[in-house]
């Protein structure tokens, strides 16, 4: 099965713009031909700001926050991206996706809240776990893919609630463990989350150069799972 990418800039100027229109007419004439592609798009808020999709600055805030809140207008911006992605093709595919640069790691306003409604999932990155040298810095809990029940089997899905579970019990308890306030023995539970969490730190790490195999993967999630109780 051949795979075909098109990749457009953030539109931040009139050619950029001609840019996303080329590439996703591009994207779509070859979809509906047969072809799979992989469509990825820079910056979505430059690309939002730069077309006015952004409602006028909300008055009511200015004088209760240094902060600047935006509204979509119309829905215009939604309906657009959604269009290009949302259409079924006999043979063909598209794959979008998205970048969304965040203000403030405030990950409900409502650009990132917008994105978010509409697509399939997201992959979260963490500034904290970039700066601890975690790459990549994928914040799993946070992350979230809406088919993962249609692409996962059964024990997939199991591993990943488990290691998911793993990941949470010890963000709930992450401040009496680093103030060493969290006598072990207190939690069964956590303890086996505490002895495997070097394991599933590793496990969620990879150099950029370095090549994961589908089945080793699966098997690396099955084996940390088996460690949660």
């Amino acid at each position: 099965m051949a795979h075909h990418k098109s990749v457009t800039t953030s539109g931040k100027t009139p050619i950029g713009d001609q840019g996303n229109i080329l590439t996703e007419s591009f994207a779509h004439d070859g979809a509906s031909r047969g072809k799979h592609f992989a469509h990825s798009r820079a910056s979505l808020r430059s690309f939002i700001a730069d077309h006015n999709y952004l409602a006028r600055l909300n008055r009511s805030f200015e004088n209760r926050s240094k902060r600047f809140f935006f509204a979509l207008k119309h829905a215009r911006f939604p309906g657009k991206t959604e269009a290009f992605l949302a259409r079924n093709f006999r043979h063909g595919s598209i794959t979008g996706f998205f970048t969304v640069l965040v203000e403030g790691d405030d990950f409900n306003e409502p650009i990132c809240d917008a994105v978010r409604s509409m697509l399939d999932g997201h992959i979260i990155l963490s500034r904290a776990l970039g700066a601890a040298g975690h790459y990549p810095a994928i914040d799993v809990l946070h992350s979230v893919s809406r088919l993962t029940t249609q692409i996962a089997n059964n024990e997939q899905l199991a591993s990943m609630r488990k290691l998911r579970e793993a990941l949470s019990s010890y963000q709930q308890a992450e401040d009496l463990i680093q103030l060493g306030a969290y006598v072990s023995g207190t939690n069964p539970k956590l303890d086996a989350v505490l002895r495997m969490r070097p394991e599933l730190l590793r496990f969620l790490q990879q150099d950029s150069c370095a090549e994961a195999k589908w089945d080793e993967t699966l098997a690396g999630m099955r084996q940390l799972a088996s460690l949660v109780p």
